[in-house]
């Protein structure tokens, strides 16, 4: 999905949650701040760990925490507190 397809799929819903890990090698997490800070604010779920996406065990990132705070935000469009923090289930092994 192009970045002005992802615009106006995201102005559909009411309230935004934006998964970004602490340790993504692909996009930073200075850029998932600022995306937050947007005109259209969205709610920051910081995911304390390594990996491009945060959502899905499957995938080998994420954790159990920003699979239930995701799993809200599509069920029912709920979304963290400010400042939510996940940590990693299992922690990165030292490079």
């Amino acid at each position: 999905m192009s970045a002005r397809d992802w615009r106006g799929h995201a102005a559909s819903f009411t309230r935004l949650a934006l998964g970004v890990a602490l340790g993504d090698p692909s996009t930073s997490y200075r850029w998932g701040q600022r995306l937050a800070q947007s005109p259209r604010s969205a709610t920051l779920l910081t995911y304390d760990g390594m990996g491009h996406t945060v959502f899905g065990r499957l995938m080998d990132n994420g954790s159990d925490c920003t699979d239930q705070w995701i799993d809200g935000y599509l069920i029912s469009q709920a979304v963290p507190p400010v400042g939510t923090v996940c940590p990693a289930d299992v922690p990165p092994a030292a490079g």
